[in-house]
């Protein structure tokens, strides 16, 4: 593997130890397969643009793959506009380490369908020439041609090679996770047993919890307004007929029809503790004595109750339920059981990505 043993600068260490940042001064050496380097290959990493050479610095290497600084900075630009909070150096390092995690887990899957295809190496380019042409067209019919599309997707003045390649990789690493997922899916129905199934149940009840609900209607009185007592005890006696219309009743006794609202039985609903207290307690067509709250009365009329409950595990919508979260287990570690074996079979720089993908 060419690697670089003259160097035209160093980047201060980040989190990785030493960056570095290449110049065309190469030379030849070797790293056994399967071996990190202690420094990272020569990449692409210089522009030639007006006559003058522009380096990058090299963060990551997966197979084939390396990954640039400049890469990343653009994402880490559009987290700093949107998260407000101060961004020190601290923390610009360990958003530009998880960001590096994510694309070299990324990557792997590219590598991985790339290893797929390794059987038949012209037929498979040839499938996937012919995918990404596909896809490019696509998106180029739905914004009307290439230039608009790189512009709704903010990768204005990306070359057209630029854009098929990273349309090559999303094909590769889909590639790779459809034939990872499809092995185990073919076998998850014989892997989720009942016993699995009961104790996923058992140990997460609260998936399986309904919590009491209660319907009610609403009439707002404003406190200050002339004889308010006797208007709101007008209100609540022509309310207690089923047939009235609330509306016309709180406009008849200078009051407004406020609609409809719900009170959950659970710790996380925000009404004000006399509401809440008096629709959990009342039955169903029962109306509230007047609730002062900030300067106006409220009136409520409860309209509908749904006790709280536990589904049973009999229930078959529960079953099926366990049975599809356990699945979706199954296929996280399955991917991530892939990642880490793919790791030890590729190239990959810096040793500490290797240790983390490898899951050590």
């Amino acid at each position: 593997m060419v690697e670089s043993t003259r160097w035209a600068a160093r980047a201060s260490a980040l989190f990785l130890g030493p960056i570095l940042c290449l110049a065309d001064c190469p030379a030849q050496s070797k790293t056994a397969p399967g071996e990190s380097p202690q420094g990272p290959p020569k990449p692409p990493a210089q522009q030639q643009l007006n006559g003058r050479t522009f380096c990058d610095k090299v963060i990551g290497v997966i197979g084939d793959q390396v990954i640039l600084l400049s890469s990343i900075e653009e994402e880490l630009r559009v987290l700093e506009e949107l998260d407000p909070r101060p961004w020190n150096q601290a923390r610009r390092e360990e958003e530009t380490w998880r960001l590096l995690r994510d694309i070299a887990r990324k990557e792997i899957w590219v590598q991985y369908g790339k290893v797929i295809g390794g059987e038949s190496p012209e037929q498979f380019k040839q499938a996937t020439d012919r995918i990404v042409a596909e896809r490019m067209a696509e998106q180029e019919q739905r914004y009307g041609s290439f230039t608009r599309m790189t512009e709704e997707l903010g990768n204005i003045g990306v070359s057209r090679s630029s854009v098929e390649s990273q349309v090559r990789s999303q094909l590769l690493s889909d590639i790779g996770q459809w034939s990872a997922m499809g092995q185990l899916s073919q076998r998850s129905n014989l892997m989720v047993t009942p016993k699995a199934m009961r104790r996923f149940f058992d140990e997460n009840p609260e998936l399986f919890a309904i919590q009491g609900e209660v319907l009610f209607a609403r009439m707002w009185f404003r406190a200050d307004m002339d004889g308010v007592e006797e208007c709101m005890a007008n209100a609540a006696l022509a309310w207690g007929d089923p047939e009235a219309e609330p509306d016309e009743i709180a406009a008849r006794f200078g009051g407004r029809f406020r609609g409809m609202d719900s009170v959950q039985a659970g710790p996380e609903d925000q009404h004000a503790e006399a509401i809440r207290e008096f629709a959990l307690n009342a039955e169903e067509g029962a109306i509230s004595k007047p609730i002062l709250l900030g300067g106006t009365y409220r009136l409520l009329k409860v309209l509908d109750k749904t006790l709280a409950e536990n589904k049973p595990f009999e229930d078959a919508e529960v079953q099926e339920y366990c049975r599809q979260r356990l699945q979706e287990r199954q296929m996280a570690e399955t991917k991530m059981n892939v990642i880490e074996r793919n790791s030890a079979k590729l190239l990959i720089w810096p040793p500490r990505l290797r240790r983390e993908l490898m899951g050590r």
